[in-house]
């Protein structure tokens, strides 16, 4: 009753909204979004304020000034551009297409073919029905939308007479449906997707899941996926290619060819962004046709082809409403998760039931506490065995209850790699995991997906410039992320490896064991390069990670880098513990002798070096036991740079930097050769 009372609430706001003057809409935006709570309410509110201005800006597959100069001409009449015009129709479906070719079909005259398609557009777009481009029709044809036809050959033969029929659904030719036996749909997308995206389908394809009969499942065979997400360009090879900016956004297949694909010349976000297109919006009114729905009639419905950015939010509205109003009642499944119930477990024991402990125990098992489980709400003896077995770990009282202690060490944030089951006996004081890089295998390249987010090279690189220091591997960026020894990505819930995220909170990363190489964070997090109250530092979770990658295990030590649990608001580096393990952990390694004064090794960088030359140089005059500076400047707006591995002069020099606070980046960087007698006897 609360979700119907918000919606209501929320409705009747929007009703008001929309029937008020123009002016009074942009005070009423620039005055009231902000007080909108954080969702998609708030993010639609500010794409519409964006919105208002940009339709002048928009072009359809012909020019804005052509389609101008087009007002007022009727049939008998002839314009530059309506060749082009004639085209654009055609491919939406408005001009039927026949074997035989009419005298003006692709000249500019103004014929009584033309003026069919005319009307049927202006029937469709429930405009006034004249045949005439006035400025109503012009204006609705330069508007972006979705590229997929509203009516087929047959459909428009039929239409074509003076008595306009239809309802306000409309199909496919021949009506084409996934078999009745499939209902489970999996999707996928290619290789390095926007992680954006991957969340907008998500959300859309929820939505279609609670409203109709299909169930959707990512999975990371992008090739053998049912539905397959990507982004395209220009002429694509599927017979309907895309246009460039602001014009046809997207479009999809019917079933069950399973193609959706967005224009990739346009500007897509999923969050607020002036002037950037909803990746959600668009992926639910795509994956419409996906499942078999042609255009829609109804203005308010997500199959309107064209995206109405001031009714937006209408969409998502309306389909919530009709959920709550028509269909049954149904008891929905406990999504909550182990962090979200903990409070209300404290205090149970063996022998008691309570809701939310069979949550408890999946992640337990995940973890690595219970090999085995059975799927209930009773504290059993293995659920009692796996919280000693916690509690000793993290040294906690041993008690096999759930104690406040404990859960409050369960609720905190952590990586998501198991602290057992890796290996059947530790050595030593240090857990490793069961398999390593070849011996031979000491220099690894590294690499992010296309379209990452850029803020995560450096803390990358500076994490493994610090394993670097202290293991035998040298690391090398490679833009080919399929053929990386290491591949770096932010991925969202479910993401097809075996190890899904939770959302905010909980679970922040994982990677997985040599050789495989992936390393993973959860994009739900606030991730920043730094510290910030409330944020998690890439850096260090990236090391910690990295760790993993090498083949590290997790540490119960807490001040170890390796130690499960990582707390918003810090940064920190490697430890002693840290170094011992990864250096005991390769100690049987059969790897050669380095030779004396082995020339430097270089790391690339995402970003380009600057004036690395002199560093190149500079191994010569180390040997040479004089004082020398260089300085560098300029070091480009990333704060990039190639450095050498300085590991066989560390005992000969000190590496200084003074960092410009506002830019955080090297603003003048000094290497200096000193004759550190007192630290070298420290060593």
């Amino acid at each position: 009753m609360q979700l119907r009372s918000f919606l209501s609430l929320e409705l009747e706001r929007w009703l008001k909204f929309l029937i008020c003057e123009r002016d009074d809409r942009l005070k009423f935006l620039r005055e009231g979004w902000s007080n909108f709570e954080e969702g998609f309410f708030r993010e639609e509110m500010l794409i519409i304020f964006n919105s208002f201005d940009l339709v002048s800006q928009h072009k359809t597959l012909i020019s804005v000034n052509l389609i101008d100069n087009m007002i007022g001409t009727h049939k008998g009449g002839s314009v530059k551009g309506i060749s082009e015009l004639k085209k654009y129709l055609s491919s939406l479906g408005y001009i039927a297409k026949t074997s035989t070719t009419s005298l003006h079909d692709d000249d500019d005259f103004f014929d009584e073919k033309f003026e069919l398609a005319i009307k049927l557009y202006q029937r469709f777009f429930k405009l006034q029905v004249n045949g005439i481009l006035d400025a109503n029709t012009i204006s609705k044809l330069k508007k972006p939308r979705c590229g997929v036809a509203v009516f087929f050959s047959d459909q428009v033969k039929i239409l074509s007479n003076d008595t306009f029929t239809r309802s306000k659904y409309t199909f496919f030719p021949g009506q084409p449906k996934w078999p009745p036996n499939k209902r489970n749909l999996t999707y996928s997308f290619p290789q390095g997707a926007r992680a954006d995206l991957k969340r907008a389908i998500l959300d859309a394809c929820i939505l279609w899941a609670n409203a109709s009969p299909f169930m959707f499942m990512y999975i990371e065979d992008y090739k053998n996926a049912d539905i397959k997400i990507s982004f395209r360009v220009q002429d694509h090879e599927d017979g309907n290619l895309f246009d460039g900016p602001k014009g046809i956004l997207a479009h999809a297949f019917p079933p069950s060819d399973g193609r959706l694909h967005y224009d990739r010349d346009e500007t897509w976000a999923n969050s607020v962004v002036p002037g950037a297109f909803a990746l959600r919006s668009i992926g639910l009114h795509e994956l419409g046709h996906v499942l078999g729905l042609g255009h829609s009639t109804d203005g308010s419905a997500i199959m309107w082809p064209t995206p109405k950015y001031s009714h937006t939010i209408s969409y998502t509205l309306l389909l919530l409403l009709f959920l709550l109003n028509s269909l049954p009642v149904c008891p929905q499944p406990d999504n909550r998760r182990h962090v979200d119930l903990l409070h209300d477990l404290i205090g149970t024991r063996k022998g008691e039931t309570a809701p939310g402990l069979s949550r408890l125990k999946q992640y337990l098992s995940r973890l690595g506490y219970i090999a085995d489980t059975t799927n209930n709400n009773t504290f059993d003896d293995s659920l009692e065995l796996a919280l000693s077995k916690y509690q000793a770990y993290f040294n906690l009282n041993v008690n096999g209850l759930l104690d406040r202690p404990t859960a409050q060490k369960l609720s905190q944030t952590r990586c998501g790699v198991p602290d057992h089951g890796l290996k059947p006996a530790q050595i030593s004081k240090y857990a490793y995991l069961p398999s390593k890089w070849p011996d031979g295998k000491r220099h690894l390249t590294y690499s992010f997906p296309p379209n990452e987010r850029k803020d995560v090279n450096r803390p990358i690189g500076a994490a493994l410039g610090m394993w670097a220091r202290v293991a035998p591997f040298t690391f090398e960026y490679v833009a080919d992320y399929d053929k990386a020894d290491v591949k770096i990505s932010f991925q969202y819930r479910d993401h097809g490896d075996g190890s899904p995220f939770d959302g905010a909170g909980g679970i922040l990363a994982h990677a997985f064991n040599p050789t495989d190489g992936r390393l993973h964070y959860d994009s739900d997090e606030a991730w920043v390069d730094g510290v910030v109250k409330g944020a998690f530092d890439m850096q260090t979770v990236g090391l910690h990670e990295l760790g993993h990658v090498l083949g590290l295990a997790h540490s119960n030590a807490p001040g170890s880098i390796m130690y499960p649990y990582i707390g918003s608001g810090t940064r920190a580096g490697l430890s002693e513990d840290d170094v011992d393990g990864i250096r005991s952990f390769l100690a049987a390694d059969n790897s050669p002798p380095a030779a004396e004064d082995p020339p430097p090794q270089f790391s690339s960088s995402p970003v380009a070096a600057t004036r690395v030359q002199a560093i190149l140089e500079f191994q010569t005059i180390l040997k040479k036991k004089v004082r020398i500076y260089i300085s560098l400047r300029d070091l480009g707006d990333e704060g990039q740079i190639q450095w050498p591995d300085l590991r066989p002069y560390r005992e000969r020099i000190i590496l200084t930097a003074s960092f410009e606070a506002k830019k955080a980046k090297p603003s003048n960087l000094v290497i200096s050769k000193e004759m550190a007698s007192s630290r070298t006897s420290s060593d």
